[in-house]
């Protein structure tokens, strides 16, 4: 971007139309930096709690390992990841990370994590969240019916 600038493009057309995948690469890999540090401080903070460290851990496993599957792409075009069993083990990771084995998976945490975030009801307008088998009788063309 910078030899582009001082060769006389301007700033707008360089970041905007140019190098906006760029741009935006960076910023989302600051995001996932900013939020993976968060987790770990997280986790340190609540050493005290090992029930909650536990979910944490779990959290910022799947989160890593999600963040690092959405790139995986750009890593192997890179040569970042040269071995492909790094690649195969993603699916079977996720896998785990998501299911209800209680001593790895997060699936039997989820009611309780959902719950946390402590969403009024009244903002939850999904009809299918509820009752979806009464849902699904009618067509309701996904829209909701007052």
């Amino acid at each position: 971007m910078e030899k582009k600038m001082k060769a006389g493009a301007a700033l707008f057309n360089v970041w905007m139309l140019e190098e906006s995948d760029l741009v935006q690469s960076v910023a989302m890999a600051y995001i996932e930096h900013l939020v993976f540090d968060q987790l770990q401080n997280a986790i340190a903070q609540n050493a005290s709690n090992p029930d909650l460290v536990d979910v944490l851990n779990k959290i910022r496993n799947l989160y890593a390992i999600e963040c690092f599957s959405r790139d995986i792409n750009d890593l192997i075009s890179f040569d970042i990841i040269q071995d492909i069993t790094t690649v195969k083990s993603i699916k079977p990771l996720l896998q785990v990370l998501c299911s209800n084995d209680k001593s790895e998976g997060l699936a039997s945490d989820m009611t309780a994590l959902i719950d946390a975030f402590a969403i009024p009801e009244h903002l939850v307008n999904a009809p299918i969240a509820g009752d979806w088998v009464a849902f699904n009788t009618t067509d309701n063309r996904g829209e909701l019916i007052h």
